[in-house]
């Protein structure tokens, strides 16, 4: 278990390490910046690297390894149990270049290279070799999430990537999750709060998007949604998932994610933006806390992935041409919003 002087060393490192995230005025100067002067501005502040890149994808990687180096980094300050639980954090970038790959073989696109993938670079001669997905799948026969995707072998058609990205992220948020009861009590309560928080806005998400727009039949929706959560158990999640879609409306109007539905007067929410800015919301604060447990190191991790995520916007929006006051409705950490 970590005590106070590790937590104490921990807190200290972030908080040094928070002076190069992106305060308000930040967002406004480089709002108003071409893409050559924010990848300038980016590089001055420290949070890049490398200013010379072929493609914005490459940018999101490249950023995205830096956070890695970070959380890397913070673990050499944690005691074992925690050094694990950055290691399981850090494994959803390995799983998110397994969805990278199998997408690009599915979809036979030869255009990707090794500045696509996050940490399995190795992938790239993998999907480049035109390897089928059944093979691909057995070449991850030592991973820890085969035996939740090893069924996939055998299958064909556009559901397969659905369906195998579905069993990577039950996988790994389950995983996550069952790990904070190997936390000591307070660091647990807030490690639990957060990736339950996840997880309930997952499957929140993936309930009303398969009753609304693709009507899943009621036990593969159950089947396939994450057997953990802060506040839906497995009765929970299995009651949702025999609603219908007015039923279950009518049921999440009465929990605190009933923004996710109903911020929009009867719009369709962009799910995953709405999950974020509620996200921001609700756990921000952590990264402003100093007490001798693992919510700090959480909070900045969280912000951090979403500053990326406000970058990439903004270097779409400006490849897009977009108005500046445009892009800020995509924005995660812009402004304080309250839910």
């Amino acid at each position: 278990m970590a005590g106070a002087k590790d937590f104490s060393a921990v807190n200290t490192k972030i908080s040094g390490m928070g002076k190069n995230l992106l305060k308000s005025s930040d967002y406004d100067y480089i709002l108003n910046l071409s893409q050559r002067e924010i990848l300038n501005f980016l590089m001055e502040k420290e949070f890049i690297k490398a200013t010379d890149f072929q493609e914005l994808d490459y940018l999101s990687v490249h950023i995205k390894r830096i956070l890695i180096e970070k959380m890397e980094a913070l673990s050499n300050f944690m005691a074992n149990d925690y050094k694990v639980l950055m290691d399981l954090m850090i494994d959803r970038y390995k799983i998110d270049d397994v969805k990278k790959a199998v997408r690009n073989i599915y979809n036979s696109n030869e255009n990707l290279a090794k500045e696509n993938f996050i940490i399995e670079e190795g992938f790239y001669n993998s999907v480049n070799s035109r390897i089928s997905i059944s093979d691909f799948i057995k070449s991850l026969s030592k991973e820890r999430y085969y035996d939740y995707i090893r069924s996939y072998n055998e299958k064909i058609g556009g559901e397969i990537l659905f369906y195998l990205e579905m069993s990577l992220d039950r996988f790994h948020y389950s995983d996550l999750y069952k790990y904070c009861d190997k936390l000591d009590k307070r660091s647990r309560k807030k490690a639990k709060e957060l990736f339950g928080t996840i997880i309930d806005l997952k499957n929140l998400t993936w309930i009303y998007r398969a009753k609304k727009y693709y009507d899943v039949d009621d036990t593969l929706i159950y089947n396939y949604s994450i057997f953990r959560g802060l506040k839906f158990g497995e009765d929970a999640l299995l009651e949702m998932s025999k609603m219908d879609l007015d039923s279950f409306l009518n049921f999440v109007k009465g929990t605190e994610y009933s923004v996710k539905f109903f911020a929009g007067e009867g719009t369709d929410i962009e799910m995953s933006l709405t999950n974020d800015k509620f996200l921001y919301s609700k756990f921000k604060e952590y990264f402003k806390s100093m007490n001798f447990d693992i919510g700090k190191a959480l909070g900045y991790i969280l912000i951090y992935e979403f500053q990326i995520k406000d970058i990439m916007v903004i270097m779409q929006g400006k490849e897009l041409n977009m108005d500046k006051e445009d892009i800020k409705n995509y924005l995660i950490c812009y402004e304080e919003r309250r839910f």
